[in-house]
């Protein structure tokens, strides 16, 4: 004779066959009992009645199926949670808060947005190269070259980058250290103004290595110098600034921040190292604790160009702040190249409280739901 638990699993169409049979013959059975009931009839008949209906309960229990038609939902609700919870634990979100301080000798991005400095720089020595466009009628100054490779240098008194304003798209790389501070650009239009002051002397040519003008001069009255860059250009021009004062640029709207320096091995090979000196970063986002950047990290921070991003002169180098939306935060190369960016699963726990203890009931009620549904029958 067949084990009674195998038979229970075992689901032919003869099996389905006599179960239709058996479930039409209770309904029969319970319609039976409840019109005895409602005809008041006997207790002993009504008491053999509900007997009956138990025994065909049994029946119908001890031939029910091990998969019913419910069971693929509940194992496919079971798998969807499991899948969400791994989904939401794997795939980080697009943009996460961080706070960023560094210490920095060079940084490098591109401009999201036009951007303009005022008073961004005050020095005795001053020079510029990669120029389309040097003009001051007044010191009797005119020199135009379209393919940008014009320079100037200005030296003596008291000079001031009134301002600057780079065009979107431009590319902006800064380097600073204890004496000198370099600004490349390229890509996009540059624009700038010099007041000039007091003595000096300002030399000028219209190609690298080609002097074409040298004038001395003595000024009472702030003179304005204007400086333009009218083209796109693969090849940077340089804005040098020496023995600067204080300077500080502010709200950079940098897109791709990188803080690298290049560093010439021979005459056609280059390496690039870490230009940083220190530095912290925060993510807000997230429970993680702050960490700190050490010395020659590579770093690298993408889409930043919705955070507030201000660099300022220190002692030997320069200071860079971010504060808010980024991309996601890089850090090292190759095998120790390491992603900083939460889950979603890190970013609901820390932001979204309510909605995190909610979907996570939801998803652990479905699982346990699913569960019971397929394995606990």
């Amino acid at each position: 004779m067949d084990d009674p638990e195998d038979s229970s699993r075992i689901t032919t169409p003869m099996n389905r066959q006599l179960r239709e049979q058996l479930l039409d013959r209770y309904r029969e059975k319970v319609a039976s009992s409840v019109k005895s009931a409602l005809n008041e009839g006997s207790d002993a008949e009504l008491k053999g009645k509900v007997e009956e209906l138990e025994n065909f309960s049994k029946l119908l229990n001890f031939t029910a199926p091990k998969w019913t038609a419910d069971s693929g939902v509940a194992a496919a609700i079971g798998l969807l949670c499991v899948a969400t919870a791994g989904f939401l634990w794997a795939v980080r979100v697009p943009q996460t808060s961080v706070s960023l301080s560094l210490q920095t000798e060079a940084m490098e991005g591109s401009l999201v947005d036009d951007w303009h400095a005022d008073h961004a720089f005050r020095s005795g020595e001053m020079h510029f190269e990669g120029l389309a466009r040097i003009d001051d009628p007044s010191l009797g100054l005119s020199i135009n070259q379209p393919e940008g490779s014009a320079w100037i240098r200005l030296a003596g008194g008291q000079l001031s980058l009134q301002s600057l304003q780079l065009g979107r798209g431009s590319l902006l790389q800064i380097d600073a250290d204890r004496d000198e501070v370099r600004l490349f650009t390229s890509r996009g239009s540059t624009r700038a103004t010099v007041t000039l002051v007091g003595g000096g002397t300002l030399t000028a040519g219209n190609r690298p290595g080609q002097l074409s003008l040298t004038r001395s001069y003595q000024l009472d009255v702030p003179e304005t110098l204007q400086l333009e860059v009218i083209q796109s250009r693969a090849v940077p021009c340089r804005f040098t600034f020496h023995h600067p004062q204080k300077w500080r640029l502010s709200k950079l709207p940098l897109e791709g921040l990188n803080f690298l320096l290049e560093e010439a091995q021979g005459p056609a090979d280059d390496d690039f190292t870490s230009a940083v000196r220190s530095g912290s970063i925060a993510f807000k986002d997230t429970p993680w604790r702050d960490f700190q950047i050490p010395e020659n990290e590579l770093l690298t921070i993408h889409r930043s160009g919705k955070a507030r991003i201000d660099v300022e002169s220190s002692e030997s180098s320069m200071h860079v702040s971010l504060n808010g939306m980024v991309g996601d935060v890089t850090t090292g190369r190759g095998e120790a190249r390491r992603r900083y960016a939460p889950s979603y699963l890190e970013y609901f726990y820390s932001n979204k409280t309510m909605t995190f203890f909610w979907a996570a009931a939801a998803l652990i009620w479905g699982f346990l739901w699913g569960v019971r549904k397929t394995v606990f029958r």
